[in-house]
């Protein structure tokens, strides 16, 4: 009997939630209202018509979690109605639209930044707002914006401001905002802004979202994290004022203009499509203090713009421009200015590193061939072996020291004259300190150059034969001119490696090496 009623209570714990959680329906504004005053967690409620609001204000309240499922149906203010979403989790989803006309979503969070109650709206892929502002998330002396979310996957068509955040949210703990990959955010008047980032919070921008305005996004306070997406200033011409309480820049696809609250910035930019009449706008556009502005970082080291970003890109990172259009890459790539040279790494490198190559004198070269010479003369499968050219090849630091490059993978092609582009086979020969022929690597033309693969750096020679096709009367075994084949005791003599060195600065572009 005890084990039965033992059963018997743990069925009904089971059974509670789902009693308590129920689906309710509404097609009347009073129908709604009295939903949303009677709901408990874990209610959904379902609209069944298109609802007109006559009140000013419509409340998601008290610690619950609520769906508000649209059901192809629409909701919409009379031109001063405010939806308000304070405490616990809220979640519009279905197909449907919310028109707040003149009014906002109006986002409440907690006093304290100590609290551990927390706001969250969520919006999904199908649902549209429409509004003057789309959600705000603000601050007085009555309700605080700590612990407050928003993550948004849907549409938002306003005529001002997509998405924002007060100015006032000071503290840590505040605003988190995430920009799904679905979501579409459109400021559609002519000197709107689709997100303003004024108060202290985090902002994360996902691959495949899209946001436009006069500005796509102005940031004054916090932390902006773009990780993708598109986002576009459409204000032909950029202008930029001050402005104690609101956005200060139109034309920028996003601009950094610190806020009057002289909080920290960071933006952090590893991808997408930022193009306006300025891509990215930093700028003391308030005129704070030096103490104030030099708490502004900006990284960027991903990215497509339409206007150059240089001065903005992470160490180990290059921007490549195509057209008018700027990519951020990683920096991997060497060159002289007349692309004689071109030294690519399969890692990253600092950006003030610089590519030095001196030409080898005749007399080394002279020496340099008797070696290719003497290690070539025993195979019969090869003639009209020539070496070509021969450099020292370096890395130098910002210091102008040489930087040790070693245990990597690195691609090096070396230009050669078209008169000598006439062999069948190419390979690199590598001389240590000393002069001594001690590596043959194997190597390929493309385009023009002789494309080879290492581990280190030091001085190079190219090397052009011919093969034979003729069978030799006496036949040897093949003799390769691998390391392996060089007869060392033969070689002598040194290569004198002191030829004054040409630094050419680096060029960072984008791998132009043919593996």
């Amino acid at each position: 009997m005890k084990k039965k009623l033992l059963f018997l209570v743990a069925a009904l714990a089971l059974f509670v939630p789902s009693v308590m959680a129920a689906e309710k329906t509404a097609g009347t504004e009073e129908e709604l209202t009295k939903a949303l005053s009677e709901a408990v967690t874990g209610d959904t409620i379902k609209l069944t018509d298109d609802i007109t609001f006559s009140s000013d204000h419509i409340r998601f309240k008290g610690e619950k979690e609520l769906t508000l499922d649209f059901n192809n149906h629409n909701l919409t203010g009379n031109g001063e109605t405010t939806l308000i979403v304070e405490n616990g989790v809220v979640t519009f989803t279905g197909k449907g639209t919310l028109d707040v006309k003149d009014s906002y979503v109006n986002v409440w969070g907690h006093e304290e930044s100590t609290s551990k109650k927390k706001t969250v709206l969520n919006v999904d892929k199908d649902v549209t707002i429409l509004g003057s502002t789309g959600i705000a998330i603000f601050y007085d002396v009555k309700h605080g914006a700590y612990n407050t979310e928003v993550n948004f996957a849907g549409t938002i068509k306003a005529t001002e401001i997509g998405i924002t955040t007060n100015g006032e949210i000071l503290n840590e703990n505040g605003p988190v905002v995430n920009i799904k990959k679905s979501a579409t955010i459109t400021a559609t008047g002519e000197n709107g802004t689709g997100i303003y980032c004024a108060g202290n919070g985090t902002y994360n921008i996902e691959e495949g979202a899209t946001i436009t305005g006069g500005t796509g996004i102005e940031v004054r306070a916090g932390k902006l994290n773009v990780k993708g997406g598109t986002i576009t200033g459409t204000a032909k011409k950029l202008v930029s004022e001050a402005n104690g309480g609101g956005c200060t820049t139109i034309g920028a696809g996003i601009a950094v203009v610190q806020h009057t609250t002289q909080l920290p910035i960071e933006v952090n930019i590893t991808g997408g499509t930022i193009t306006g009449a300025e891509a990215l706008y930093v700028n003391n556009t308030q005129g704070n203090p030096t103490t104030a502005w030099a708490k502004v970082n900006v990284t960027v080291t991903g990215g497509t713009f339409n206007t150059d970003v240089t001065k903005f890109v992470g160490d180990k990172y290059v921007v490549n421009k195509t057209g008018n259009t700027y990519t951020v890459v990683e920096n991997k790539v060497l060159e002289t200015n007349n692309e004689k040279v071109i030294f690519e790494s399969e890692e990253a490198i600092r950006n003030d590193l610089s590519l030095k190559v001196t030409e080898k004198t005749e007399d080394e070269i002279k020496k340099g061939t008797e070696k290719v010479t003497e290690a070539y003369k025993d195979n019969k499968k090869v003639k009209e072996v020539k070496l070509i050219n021969l450099y020292e090849i370096d890395v130098l630091n910002g210091d102008g020291r040489i930087e040790k490059l070693e245990d990597g993978k690195f691609t090096i092609a070396i230009a050669i004259p078209e008169s000598e582009q006439k062999y069948d086979a190419y390979k690199v020969v590598y001389f240590d300190e000393e002069g001594k022929l001690v590596e043959t690597l194997e190597a390929k033309l493309v385009d023009g150059k002789v494309v080879f693969t290492t581990s280190h750096l030091s001085t190079y020679g190219v090397v052009g034969y011919n093969n034979v096709t003729e069978t030799p009367t006496e036949t040897k075994p093949e003799k390769n001119p691998g390391t392996a084949d060089i007869n060392l005791s033969l070689i002598i003599g040194a290569i004198v490696i002191s030829a004054a060195g040409v630094v050419i600065t680096s060029k960072k572009i984008s791998a132009k090496v043919t593996r």
